[in-house]
């Protein structure tokens, strides 16, 4: 009659653990990147181009699109572009909010942001991520601004923003496990603890 309060104990204690988990991993908190001009570590006035010719410029070559998203159309494209979603806010007070929703991640020593427009001076940002873990909230305030006529200062929306990484085989994606993954690892424990609790029987 020892034997199932002992069993008991060990399935609850196996399902606290990996809820516990579970609940870790659901609920940890990120802190936001957050970016603006006096962050970047180069800038272009060129108005033609692409961002491969940018990164050029930059002195960067040999990197990977992982994420592309335009404003005006909507579409995102790279490798990771079902894993990120960035929302885009119009002048005035023009930004970019890039927010990871997963399951795989970018994965940076070696990343980098551009962000771009098509009228102002400089319209191509660029910015190190290597301090970013992939999944933090990357937040960019205004960066674009032209002069009108009158000489005054205007501010311009984003037109795009991309993210670039040199992708080798140290430097893969990485996938996060889900907390409903989790849970079935959990169950999985403790139905093992149970088969192991009756063959000492």
């Amino acid at each position: 009659m020892k034997v199932l309060p002992s069993l008991l104990r060990g399935v609850l204690g196996t399902a606290a653990i990996a809820f516990s988990t579970m609940s870790l991993v659901s609920t940890s908190a990120h802190a936001d990147i957050v970016l603006a001009a006096a962050n970047a570590t180069c800038t272009s006035d060129a108005n033609g181009g692409n961002d491969t010719v940018f990164l050029s410029g930059c002195g960067l070559s040999g990197l990977t699109n992982y994420y592309k998203s335009d404003r005006d159309t909507g579409a995102e494209s790279g490798s990771f572009s079902g894993n990120y979603t960035t929302a885009f806010t119009l002048t005035p007070g023009a930004s970019a909010t890039i927010s990871w929703d997963g399951p795989s991640s970018i994965t940076c020593p070696d990343c980098y942001l551009i962000a771009k427009d098509g009228n102002s001076t400089p319209n191509w940002f660029l910015f190190d991520l290597s301090t970013w873990d992939g999944q933090e909230t990357i937040k960019i305030g205004s960066l674009f601004y032209s002069t009108n006529p009158a000489g005054h200062r205007v501010e311009q929306d984003f037109s795009h923003v991309s993210i670039w990484g040199l992708e080798d085989s140290t430097n893969p994606p990485v996938t996060i496990p889900e907390p409903t993954s989790l849970a079935l690892v959990g169950l999985a424990l403790a139905a093992i603890g149970v088969r192991r609790q009756r063959g000492a029987r």
